[in-house]
């Protein structure tokens, strides 16, 4: 590696006429060399070395280095002479993504994604995250700064998404913008804060990359400051488990954003702004559902955050706000509910006696409890209690009509799911009477909607988020379902430049549900929905790719199904309706803005491709709770793609399995027939028993013992979860999700066996088992924790050789969650080392290379053998839970599934790939690459008190013989990296960049420069000479404080490459 030093330096003049440039001078310096790993664990090699002379390697020009460098760094410093001395604010930048445009009304969504197949809420996450006990929030802290603490791998290739974008993925809120018309913000589940100035054409990401991803609520003030509520509070989604660190405020249209607080909240439910006063503002806090934190109920600000008062307390400590609202005319009456909710491993407790329905008619300082029902209860209320403290009380929702604040909507919900009541008040609250059922009559997830809106034009127009959307035009009197978006509604705004006070004029509408954004322009009614395009969240839980091509992949998305990334065939007919696959991968496009198909309905989980034959895969759905797996196979023909029974397991009633059942295909080839055909690989399919089967799935066979009835706590539970608390046994809807295999790992056999013998297991109760015949018999491991068990994955050459990965958090400052066994379980290790202690979802191992990858809450990690340390592969990965975690045949890539950005890829270095250190004869030619920057420019003064962007440029020469490079720039300073800084003030906006050349291909928008390295421009051939032009600028605030001196900052330059 070599590198190159300059330093730009600019002036300002005290006063803003007249600007007496300083004279340009290079400086030669050293530029520290980056952190590189012992040859055994790197896996993107540097070649270091230092230069003396700009441009050129050791010994000045002309003269060539001893060794050609496959990475080359260069570094520059950027400064300037400003005014005034201030306290400069630091702020996040956020990392924009825009998609590229598509005609909004264009049908891309395969007609599987809308239906209401599979709408049930899935609980997986809820149910392991906590790992049997007590996570606290200093847990969850504790992870994300040890996370920071991991060093990276050497080399900084960055991911790339991959998508799907023509899915979609839960949106939590929707707020369409009060100050652009067709303009909507969309508070994504794991997904961070995207905007549409389109309507919902194209998406640009808010959010800062490195921010928690998870969102629960979000809102617009009227002098056009945006509020963000981190944490979800719909509470058996994924979305709930990642916690948030509070709520954030931005007061440049989502450039940055600052924590304003509420850290410790866990979750938001809801926030309202007054609409007469930006600084007054109301957050519901929901708080976490299985442990107690110190930020829970109604929270209000006078100005603007900086400061919070509770100014309504939850009676308990499983009690939280999750609704409130302000009346628009009189901002002095407001509205709040509280919800008494929380959980278990096994069971859920979603009411209690804190729940209630509250108003304050003096800004908040006083409060008083609304139950006041005159008339009938509604029937199916079964203990009559209506809106009065009980323990079935549930989650309460409830909206304003805003051309009539008196007219007041309350729905709410028992604590098992199905509703109590749907009511109305024509006196702001005083009484209500009872109305038409709001929800579907066998609806039974009241607790994961809560929600319910009201047309501004129209007060006897509303909807009610259900599995479907439910309207009425009658004031409530009669209800019927709207068929056309996607299920399990979340979010719903209008645009107000649409608004004109009259019912009989259209509105324009904007959606947010389980499939992402939606849009009407005729006021919703049927028929008139739109899905939006390009949106690039999912919430992912598991993804497969094949063995002869990586880019034929399959994922499981929430609530999404599954979907595949092969194109259709050519001879699909236009228009047609029918689902097209192209039987063999031999076009891996992934089609137009990442077009992904579907291959599987419901709650979408496990995928498993065939090793052997891709056109065989097999997809799941969520487990309904009724004691059967909802897998199923797939084969592509040339003609069709034919359906495969997968068989349940074990005699009716006598199985249980997890929301996430493991479908599990043995890398064991059978040997051939006697009459020369070949066998298939055996697949498996993960319960409380064990099924294999020896034909594809119509066959399953039992490998493990069956479990004793829940009620039997008398005898020895044989089974491998073993008995359930009956404290955890749930009798409801969610009745036999617990207690079942989670991971399931045939371990591959040195000679030729038609199924594995020796075959690892891990139970959601905390065990883990083995058997080394083939199932007749199963011994339990002993000396590990007992956690939820994520992953098993046993090593290709050594069935001795295996790894296990725990779910949860465990106490103290070591890591517990990847444990080694060399010695097929009679002993374990604990290899976690520096890895951050919290929830390891999937491990991924690469048997050339001897390298270990895990995939955490808080990233991607890799561990080579015999390391002492783990490093951090997550370089332009958004800080987003990753659930699983796949490795490409020949090693050259690997993919991440995240739950709310979608699917992302990472080309891998040779060495990686390969080995270090292996032996053999082979010889290689490295690839030459080739890194000089010309003059800096200058930025020029600065005007103080001028909203302005000045911009800088300067020139690069590339040249690389590899068959792929990336130019990119950060900035290796731990001092607010990407901002100039004097002393120790700084730029309150980052410094962006962008490139561009006549053979790279880059952005031409700028991006933020931070210590993430940001991709300038790549090289997809070899290259010689190619002039670059870098072009920098600097946004300077009219309020920003600028302080007199020099603001400078050293950016590192480096091309690299992932080819020898």
């Amino acid at each position: 590696m070599t590198q190159d030093a300059f330093e730009l330096l600019q002036a300002a003049n005290p006063l803003p006429e007249d600007p007496p440039p300083l004279p340009i001078a290079p400086l030669m310096e050293r530029v520290d060399q980056l952190p590189e790993q012992a040859p055994t664990q790197r896996h993107w090699p540097f070649a270091a070395r230092r230069v003396r002379t700009r441009g050129h390697g050791p010994g000045g020009p002309g003269r060539r280095p001893k060794r050609r460098s496959r990475v080359r760094v260069a570094a520059f410093a950027l400064s300037t002479f400003a005014l005034l001395t201030a306290v400069a604010t630091v702020a996040l930048t956020r990392s924009a993504t825009v998609v590229p445009k598509t005609d909004l009304g264009q049908t891309i969504v395969p007609p599987e994604h809308e239906t209401a197949l599979g709408a049930t809420p899935d609980e997986l996450m809820d149910l392991k995250e906590a790992g049997g006990g007590a996570v606290t929030t200093a847990m969850v802290r504790r992870q994300q700064a040890q996370a920071a603490d991991v060093p990276a791998a050497a080399g900084g290739i960055a991911w790339q998404q991959m998508g799907p974008y023509n899915v979609g993925g839960r949106v939590t809120d929707v707020v369409a913008d009060r100050n652009t018309p067709n303009a909507a913000f969309a508070a994504v589940s794991g997904g961070g804060i995207w905007k549409t100035t389109d309507g919902g054409a194209n998406w640009t990401n808010l959010w800062p990359d490195s921010n928690t991803q998870t969102m629960g609520a979000f809102a617009q003030a009227p002098n056009g400051d945006l509020w963000a509520g981190t944490g979800e509070a719909n509470p058996p989604g994924g979305g709930l488990t990642y916690f948030g660190d509070g709520i954030y405020k931005s007061s440049d249209n989502g450039a940055h954003w600052t924590n304003m607080g509420l850290t410790d909240s866990a979750a938001i439910g809801r926030i309202a702004v007054d609409p007469k006063n930006s600084q007054r503002v109301f957050v519901a806090a929901s708080g976490h559902i299985a442990r107690t934190v110190k930020d829970r109920g109604l929270y209000r600000t006078l100005d603007g955050g900086k400061t919070w008062q509770q100014v309504l307390a939850p009676p308990n400590a499983t009690t939280g706000a999750i609704d409130v609202a302000i009346n628009p005319q009189n901002p002095q009456i407001v509205y709040a509910s509280l919800w008494d909710h929380t959980r278990n491993n096994g069971r859920r407790f979603y009411g209690g006696v804190g729940s209630g329905l509250f108003r304050s008619k003096d800004g908040g300082d006083t409060w008083e409890r609304l139950e006041n029902i005159t008339g009938p209860l509604a029937a199916y209320d079964t203990p009559q209690t209506g809106l009065k403290s009980a323990p079935t009380l549930g989650r309460i929702g409830f909206a304003l009509a805003p051309s009539n604040p008196n007219r007041m909507y309350v729905v709410f919900g028992d604590n098992t799911g199905p509703d109590k009541g749907s009511y109305r008040s024509d006196d702001g609250g005083d009484s209500f009477q009872l109305m038409g059922r709001a929800y579907a009559a066998s609806g039974g997830y009241q607790w994961w909607f809560g929600r319910i809106w009201v047309d501004p034009d129209n007060q006897d127009h509303l909807f009610n988020a259900d599995v479907s959307l439910r309207t009425s035009t009658d004031g409530g009197t009669t209800w019927t379902a709207i068929s056309a978006p996607h299920s399990d509604q979340h979010g719903m705004d209008w645009d107000p430049s649409t608004l004109d006070g009259n019912p009989a004029t259209p509105d324009r509408v904007f959606l947010g549900n389980d499939g992402g954004m939606y849009r009407s322009d005729n006021g919703g009614v049927n028929g008139s929905w739109v899905k939006a395009t390009n949106q690039p969240w999912n919430q992912s839980y598991h993804l497969a790719i094949s063995m002869q091509d990586p880019l034929r992949q399959t994922t499981g998305l929430q609530d999404n199904g599954s979907v595949k990334s092969w194109a259709p065939t050519p001879t699909c007919a236009t228009g047609s309706t029918t689902l097209c696959t192209q039987p063999h991968p031999t076009d891996n496009n992934l089609g137009p803005n990442n077009y992904w198909n579907s291959s599987g309905g419901g709650d979408g989980h496990w995928n498993v491709v065939d090793p052997t034959d891709d056109t065989y895969y097999y997809t799941c759905s969520q487990a309904s709770g009724g004691g059967t797996h909802s897998c199923s196979g797939r084969h592509d023909t040339a003609t069709a793609t034919q359906n495969i029974t997968v068989a349940q397991v074990g005699a009716n009633g006598t199985n249980r399995y997890t929301t996430d059942a493991p479908i599990v295909i043995d890398p064991n080839v059978p040997p051939k027939a006697a009459d020369g055909t070949q066998p298939p690989n055996a697949l498996y399919m993960g319960g409380a028993i064990i099924g294999r089967s020896l034909n594809r799935g119509p066959t399953m066979t039992p490998i493990s013992p069956t479990p004793l009835p829940q009620s039997n706590y008398t005898d020895p539970d044989p089974s491998l979860p073993g008995h359930v608390p009956a404290s955890e046994v749930d009798t409801g809807l969610y009745g036999n999700l617990y207690g079942a295999t989670t991971a399931v790992a045939p371990a591959k056999s040195a000679t030729p066996v038609p199924y594995a013998q020796v075959i690892y297991a891990g139970t959601d109760t905390g065990k883990v088992w083995k058997t080394s015949d083939a199932g007749a018999h199963w011994t339990q491991m002993q000396g590990l924790p007992t956690r939820w068990v994520n992953a098993i994955i046993a090593d290709p050459d050594n069935a001795d050789h295996a790894y296990v990965a725990f779910s949860g958090y465990r106490e103290g400052d070591e890591a517990a969650n990847v444990w080694e066994t060399l010695d097929g379980g009679a002993t374990w290790s604990n290899s976690s080392l520096n890895l951050p202690n919290g929830p390891v979802e999937m491990l991924e191992y690469n048997a050339k290379a001897n390298v270990l990858f895990a995939a955490t809450d808080v990233g991607v990690f890799d561990h080579k053998d015999g390391d002492s340390a783990w490093y951090k592969v997550s370089v332009g990965l958004p800080q987003v839970p990753v659930l699983d975690v796949k490795l490409s045949a020949d090693g050259k890539y690997l993919f991440a599934a995240t739950f709310g950005r979608s699917i992302w890829k990472l080309n891998l270095s040779t060495d990686a790939v390969n080995g270090g250190g292996a032996g053999g004869v082979g010889a290689s030619v490295p690839a030459t690459l080739g890194l000089t920057l010309g003059t800096p420019g200058a930025f020029g003064a600065f005007t103080p008190g001028v909203d302005k962007d000045y911009t800088a440029a300067t020139t690069a020469n590339v040249v690389s013989t590899a068959g792929d490079a990336t130019l990119s720039v950060s900035d290796p300073s731990t001092n607010v990296p990407g901002h100039l800084v004097n002393g120790t003030f700084s730029l309150p906006s980052a410094v962006q960049a962008k490139a561009a050349s006549p053979a790279g291909t880059g952005s031409t928008a700028f991006s933020p420069v931070s210590a993430t390295p940001l991709t300038l421009l790549t090289y997809a051939a070899p290259v010689s000479n190619d002039p670059v032009t870098v072009t920098f600028n600097q946004h300077i605030g009219q309020s920003d404080a600028l302080r007199t001196g020099s603001y400078s900052k050293t950016l590192t330059f480096t091309l690299s490459t992932t080819t020898p």
